[in-house]
């Protein structure tokens, strides 16, 4: 289960990586790029993956908690009655659905949102140094 939990956070950090490299590389960073805009585009980098995961990982915390169980039982609800015309009818009562979902529900993904919160506090850090050195 361990090994499973830090695949998913090397996952995580690799994607975010990933992101901020291709911002960086979208504002313009360069192998000529004088070392104090390095910094300055690493720092917008590492916030538009800062913004990606922490939204994503704001968005799995608040779904553990069953908030949006509502959305999915009013499809499961709506298509329950349509297709009743072509079979029985099986509709769900919304506490037995919700008893049902909380059965399946996992953990919460808080990595996410702290891995998203390293690379906020990356992109602060790099923007402070270049303010600095310029």
């Amino acid at each position: 289960m361990r090994l499973k939990r830090l695949v998913s956070i090397l996952v995580t950090v690799g994607i975010g990586l990933v992101i901020a490299a291709w911002a960086a590389k979208m504002r313009g960073l360069t192998a000529f790029t004088p070392f104090p805009f390095k910094l300055r585009y690493a720092s917008d980098g590492c916030f538009t993956a800062a913004v990606i995961l922490g939204g994503i990982g704001t968005l799995a915390m608040i779904a553990s908690t069953g908030f949006f169980d509502i959305f999915a039982y009013g499809i499961s609800s709506l298509w329950s009655h349509i297709s009743s015309i072509w079979r029985g009818y099986e509709h769900v009562r919304y506490y037995d659905y919700k008893a049902m979902q909380a059965e399946k529900r996992g953990k919460g993904l808080a990595f996410i949102l702290i891995i998203g919160l390293s690379f906020l506090a990356a992109s602060v850090l790099l923007l402070f140094l270049y303010y600095h050195l310029e």
